[in-house]
């Protein structure tokens, strides 16, 4: 243990499972579990339809390419016990 205090940012971000960012025309995500955890990860359109899905372990980091669109996507990470989605804005 340490006397250093975290601050609220830093608080979140380690008890965040996943991070979604884009860059250069991709989606990407930065996975956060504990223990190694396998998760699969679903980049889906705002209507729901699956675009693309991979599976992931512990602090991977996932990339989805293609050809998007500007718009909202929803990027759903599940593991074994949990599934969380996030919405992402995506500009040209």
């Amino acid at each position: 243990f340490t006397a250093e205090k975290l601050s609220d940012a830093q608080i979140v971000l380690a008890t965040e499972d996943f991070s979604v960012y884009t860059q250069d025309e991709e989606f990407i995500v930065k996975l956060n579990l504990l223990n190694d955890a396998e998760a699969k990860v679903i980049l889906s359109n705002i209507s729901g339809q699956v675009l693309q899905s991979r599976t992931g372990l512990g602090t991977e980091e996932i990339r989805f390419s293609g050809s998007f669109v500007q718009g909202i996507y929803l990027v759903t990470l599940e593991t074994k016990k949990e599934r969380y989605t996030r919405k992402i804005l995506f500009k040209d």
